[in-house]
């Protein structure tokens, strides 16, 4: 035991612009890549979070001392900043726990599949980044690595869970054979927009399709589609949040720059760390069909595939003044959404499959998730930066969080903060969940070949 700490500690002495690209390296050579496409997708990564960390500077020189004077001037208590599901998943995989997430996740994956414990394989590897923040966050906790991986192992074994449930569903309303939604948001998410259906049909019946007829008219309007680009949003926001704590015409247009180029570079960061993975999401998927040629199976998928939904998109410009608008009324909220604003299509689009495309459904779903978005990101802030501040991704002092947490890491986190009497709770309750699947997955009927 005392050899491998003495191996994770220097692993994660190197740094993570060196020790995720040995990482990435490694388990590309394990799933079959050459020596140098391995080391070259590895690099990638590597250079990827290198660029994270140099955009980031935009924010800890602009957005903090505008977060800090709003929170003075009108006592709104929202001291900490949502930097977005691209950064927190980039701090993410620069832990300890994150570098060794994807060679684990993929070992459950092909665990289950044997023994037909799920019907869904894993390969949109990018977004195991979930499970690493959930294991990350333990071990800032518990500063005990068995722990954590048990807390992202649990976060895993439930979304293969939550993806194959909700398969059918996704299938039908986004017209999309074959494909499951294992993903750390989205799973969540469609587990929220379904109750909240349940809920409004105690009161409200029928009116199937009605809601949605002219939906779409909203999304391709140019002038909308245009101040909904995350650039735009940058651009408002920032100048409008320096203009209100007194900045000055300069000093708050200067602002709106730096967020509006916030916006616009850090997804193209993050789409290198992607480029880096895809060569291993490929090498996954070939090793996958070889090892279960002739068993069918669902397409693990990130939850954008759903975006084109005319609801989806039409409500997310709705969404994205109200989540301001719950941040501020939200009692005992403390982060103000930023990063994540511009990614608010990513929620309504799981609402949208429950609700069936209904516009006023899909809307009452995506806002209770941003409400327990808020409360998750409260949650979790202290705990996210620390983690990053230990990765060299944030400053010493900064007061950073996301609203890319879900209800699921809250009772994972929870449950492991109680230490080795959590680890057999999380044991026990992926023992249990494994067990239950399984018995439902021997009940459904094979996946065509067609799908």
């Amino acid at each position: 035991m005392e050899i491998l700490l003495g191996i994770l500690n220097f692993i994660s002495n190197l740094g993570s612009t060196v020790m995720v690209p040995v990482m990435i390296t490694i388990v590309g050579l394990v799933l079959g890549l050459d020596f140098f496409r391995a080391l070259k997708a590895g690099m990638t990564v590597g250079i990827g979070l290198i660029g994270i960390n140099l955009v980031m500077n935009l924010v800890w020189n602009y957005m903090t001392p505008v977060a800090n004077a709003l929170v003075e001037i009108f006592n709104l208590n929202l001291r900490y900043i949502d930097m977005g599901w691209s950064y927190v998943s980039a701090v993410a995989f620069s832990t300890t726990v994150g570098t060794f997430v994807i060679p684990f996740c993929l070992l459950i994956n092909i665990v289950m599949l044997v023994i037909k414990a799920t019907k869904t394989v894993d390969i949109d590897i990018w977004n195991y980044w979930h499970c690493a923040f959930t294991g990350s966050c333990v071990y800032v906790t518990t500063q005990n690595y068995a722990i954590a991986f048990m807390a992202a192992g649990l976060h895993f074994v439930a979304t293969l869970v939550i993806g194959d449930r909700f398969a059918k569903m996704v299938q039908e309303e986004m017209d999309l054979p074959g494909i499951s939604l294992p993903h750390g948001s989205a799973a969540p998410a469609l587990v929220i927009g379904w109750l909240a259906n349940k809920f409004l049909d105690l009161f409200f019946k029928g009116g199937e399709g009605k809601e949605n007829k002219n939906t779409g008219s909203i999304a391709a309007n140019p002038f909308i589609r245009f101040i909904s680009d995350p650039m735009m949003v940058g651009l408002i926001l920032g100048t409008v949040l320096a203009l209100v704590v007194g900045s000055g015409v300069a000093g708050s247009l200067q602002t709106g720059m730096a967020m509006a180029a916030l916006m616009f570079l850090l997804p193209r960061m993050v789409k290198v760390l992607m480029e880096g993975l895809l060569p291993l999401s490929g090498a996954a998927k070939k090793t996958m069909a070889k090892r279960f040629s002739g068993q069918e199976f669902y397409i693990g998928m990130d939850s954008a595939v759903c975006l084109g939904h005319p609801t989806a998109l039409s409500t997310s410009l709705v969404l994205i003044p109200l989540t301001l608008v719950i941040a501020m009324i939200l009692p005992g909220n403390t982060v103000l959404p930023l990063g994540d604003l511009a990614s608010t299509a990513y929620y309504t689009a799981m609402t949208t499959i429950p609700s069936r495309g209904r516009f006023g459904r899909t809307l009452f779903g995506a806002c209770i998730v941003q409400a327990l978005a808020c409360y998750a990101g409260t949650y979790f802030a202290d705990v996210t930066t620390a983690v990053a501040v230990s990765t060299g991704l944030a400053e010493a002092g900064s007061t950073i969080s996301s609203l890319s947490a879900t209800w699921m890491d809250i009772v994972v986190h929870f449950i492991a903060r109680q230490g080795w009497l959590g680890f057999g709770i999380m044991a026990a309750l992926v023992i249990a969940l494994v067990l239950w699947h399984r018995t439902w997955v021997a009940k459904q009927p094979a996946v065509t070949e067609a799908e």
